[in-house]
């Protein structure tokens, strides 16, 4: 049960996570998190929305790891055999900490890919 809404006059998007009263709200950076008796967050309310979800957009579009170009070149770089993490990382010019979402990304498309340590991943048939 989510709802959201956006409250234009205030710049902040609330999310609605759940039933119940609230008790309490913890702040973070911007965002206020609102907890039932029980301690389940049941509200989020996002401070400087508009800039947020700028942000957000912003650091989606320069991450090159989702990119088709990406994916495209990372099944070419499988189809070939073995490729360490760190060879692949470096081809796809993206930090060897995106490749395990990568890799998860091509596998639920479908790809088959194997791992081994000491050898990388491949293409599987």
């Amino acid at each position: 049960m989510r709802k959201i809404r956006y409250s234009p006059d205030a710049d902040i998007l609330m999310v609605r996570l759940g039933e119940g009263a609230l008790d309490y709200a913890e702040e973070r950076e911007g965002i206020i998190v609102h907890f039932s008796k029980d301690g389940s967050p049941v509200l989020l309310e996002i401070l400087d929305a508009t800039e947020f979800v700028e942000q957000a957009l912003a650091s989606m579009s320069a991450d090159r790891t989702m990119r088709p170009s990406t994916l495209k070149e990372a099944i070419r770089l499988l189809r070939r055999g073995w490729v360490s993490g760190r060879e692949m990382a470096e081809r796809l010019a993206i930090p060897r900490s995106r490749l395990p979402r990568l890799l998860r990304a091509l596998k639920e498309a479908g790809f088959r890919i194997e791992g081994r340590p000491g050898r990388g991943y491949r293409l599987t048939e």
